[in-house]
């Protein structure tokens, strides 16, 4: 069985677009608080509730608005793994998925 992951596969930070937000709250309204703030014009302050990455709304999100769902920092995936571990490391917003299979700790050292 395959699990599928969200990551961030670009320099800024994991992010959800406007579009994924309500798109979110829409399916399940808990994750999502919108507001709507006056300013210059309108503009959106969305609170998104952290879930997991595994989480199947937010992985259903990214399939189904594609390029819609990022943001101008974020360029989302999803990726799918045969474990149902995972770890994500980021370096300057930049994510990689890592599973028990990728650890280097399981490497075998020559003698």
């Amino acid at each position: 069985m395959s699990n599928k992951i969200v990551i961030n596969q670009c320099y800024g930070g994991f992010g959800l677009s406007d579009a994924a937000l309500e798109y979110i709250h829409k399916q399940q309204p808990e994750l999502v608080e919108l507001n709507t703030l006056k300013g210059y014009g309108m503009f959106s302050n969305h609170t998104f509730k952290e879930c997991e990455r595994h989480e199947p709304i937010l992985v259903e999100t990214i399939e189904k608005l594609g390029e819609k769902a990022n943001t101008s920092c974020s360029k989302l995936k999803v990726i799918e793994i045969e474990s149902d571990q995972y770890r994500i490391d980021e370096y300057d917003g930049f994510e990689t998925l890592i599973t028990p299979a990728d650890d280097l700790s399981s490497y075998t050292k020559i003698s």
